[in-house]
């Protein structure tokens, strides 16, 4: 199952354009773009990591699970999402905290130390 409506460009990385899209991809990638460019997600987990960020995206607020994979589910889980301003807040209120230079930065110096280790 895989819903998205304009899909947030991961070279792009634009903001605005993306603001006023849904995406669904509930990977730890998929997350951190969704979040970077304050984009909405509905969830539709179908195990591994994706349960778990399931549950710490309503925790955040900045998306919603699909409960129902109907037709009219997901019309309506949509439209809950695109219409709600507490959900629009919150991804505001965190798409600053996500930091693609420094996460990559991050990455490379604890890659190095552990091949130190070797």
């Amino acid at each position: 199952f895989v819903l998205m409506i304009r899909r947030p460009p991961r070279s792009t990385q634009s903001r605005s354009s993306a603001a006023s899209d849904v995406y669904k991809r509930q990977g730890m990638g998929g997350c951190m773009e969704a979040l970077l460019n304050g984009v909405p997600i509905v969830t539709f987990p179908s195990g591994c990591d994706q349960i778990l960020n399931t549950d710490v995206i309503q925790a955040l607020g900045i998306g919603k699970q699909l409960l129902d994979p109907s037709i009219e589910g997901v019309r309506q889980t949509l439209v809950e999402v695109m219409e709600d301003e507490q959900i629009r807040s919150n991804l505001k209120k965190y798409s600053h905290l996500v930091n693609p230079q420094e996460s990559r930065k991050r990455f490379y110096e604890i890659v190095k130390s552990h091949l130190k280790q070797y």
